[in-house]
């Protein structure tokens, strides 16, 4: 399989989703185990066939950066509405406030910040937890190894 980069929102935003493993049954994806899911990250997308339908396996990171770049989108949508909103008022009513609002409506959208992008969340510890002395339970993410550990910064 080629993996080729698939720029998403171009360049600026840095992120560039490839096709990853993929998985033709969730029995086949099980079978796998943690394993499989390793080179899921960096932009690299698993797929999932069930008979309910696809799915797409996208690392934590690459998640928040998606879902950051979606808010921005909606932001820049409801920003350009407003564009659009005040170039018919411009239209109908050619004076000097409905200009400067035009003005103010551009400059505005301009000037939006982007929405920052985290690269994930703090670990969560359970509260009152109570386990069965004769369950075998790890609560600590550095020890479950694999796909699940916490990744080491760079």
């Amino acid at each position: 399989m080629n993996a080729h980069p698939v720029p998403v929102f171009g360049q600026n935003g840095g992120l560039a989703l490839r096709p990853g493993p993929e998985w033709p049954s969730f029995e086949r994806f099980r079978l796998s185990g943690t394993a499989a899911l390793a080179p899921i990250g960096n932009g690299v997308v698993g797929t999932l066939a069930t008979r309910s339908g696809r799915y797409r396996i996208v690392e934590e990171r690459d998640f928040q950066r998606l879902l950051g770049l979606a808010a921005d989108v909606e932001r820049l949508r409801g920003g350009l509405q407003l564009v659009a909103s005040a170039v018919q008022a411009v239209e109908r009513h050619r004076d000097d406030a409905t200009v400067e609002t035009l003005i103010q409506a551009v400059c505005l959208v301009r000037d939006l910040p982007s929405l920052p992008t985290r690269d994930g969340f703090a670990d969560i510890a359970p509260e009152g937890l109570s386990v069965d002395p004769d369950d075998d339970v790890d609560l600590n993410p550095a020890a479950l190894g694999g796909a699940l550990a916490p990744e080491q910064p760079a």
